[in-house]
C-alpha cells in the first residue's frame, strides 16, 4: 500500500503512521520523504 502525504507535518505523519501500524499490525511502516515542486504552468 502507498499512500502519498501533503501539506503535513512530521507530526500528523507520525500520527498516521501510528494509527496504520495498529490498524495494520504491522511492527513498523516506512516513511519516504522527498522534496517536491509544485506550480501552475501554462503556454504563452
Amino acid at each position: 500500500m502507498v499512500i502519498y502525504l501533503s501539506d503535513t507535518t512530521e507530526d500528523q505523519i507520525h500520527a498516521a503512521a501510528d494509527e496504520l501500524i495498529r490498524v495494520f499490525n504491522q511492527s513498523s511502516i516506512l516513511i519516504q520523504a522527498n522534496p517536491t515542486k509544485t506550480e501552475f504552468y501554462s503556454a504563452k
